[in-house]
């Protein structure tokens, strides 16, 4: 690509990139293109699987996990675990890197999945939603906290309930950001 011009490109928060593409400002130019590259791979195998939350940012832990990432593993695990692409949960992607060692899951930034879907680019699902506190279903709760220790390799004694606790702490300098959901 060095020596090819780019006229213009824009990006979320205005920023526009002129001149000879191997020159461009911090790669961005070259992030988007390889990005692309990603949109036109993603379109030929994988199916874009996008959980519709009942409320909330994918970027906040109640949220992403009962409605980002139960669905996604409900769904992976009823359909004998094909490839997927999901988009980029910021600071939850730690989740989403603990999955990848049992579906082959790709990521995709939220600005090139939207990208997808208004050019009809790539095969798509729109999950139900799972996190919305009136309609939780037992039994689907049960399988996927079921699935994720087997994931992580958790051991959970049967013969009686046992209790997580998460200990709230300090926000990820992430969440300062104004960009963030």
């Amino acid at each position: 690509m060095s020596g090819e011009t780019l006229i213009l490109l824009t990006f979320p928060g205005g920023v526009a990139i002129h001149g000879p593409l191997d020159q461009c400002e911090n790669g961005q130019a070259r992030r988007y293109l390889a990005g692309m590259n990603e949109l036109e791979k993603a379109k030929t195998h994988r199916r874009l699987l996008i959980p519709g939350q009942w409320r909330g940012s994918v970027e906040h832990s109640y949220h992403f996990l009962l409605g980002y990432l139960l669905p996604i593993v409900t769904w992976l695990e009823d359909r004998n675990r094909p490839a997927c692409t999901l988009r980029d949960c910021g600071p939850m992607n730690s989740w989403l890197d603990l999955i990848t060692t049992r579906y082959d899951v790709e990521l995709m930034p939220p600005g090139l999945m939207l990208h997808a879907l208004v050019k009809g680019r790539t095969p798509h699902v729109v999950l139900p939603p799972l996190d919305d506190p009136a309609q939780f279903h037992g039994p689907t709760l049960r399988t996927f906290a079921r699935e994720m220790n087997a994931i992580a390799g958790a051991t959970v004694p049967r013969s009686r309930p046992h209790v997580v606790v998460l200990k709230r702490g300090r926000p990820d300098p992430y969440y300062q950001d104004p960009r963030t959901e």
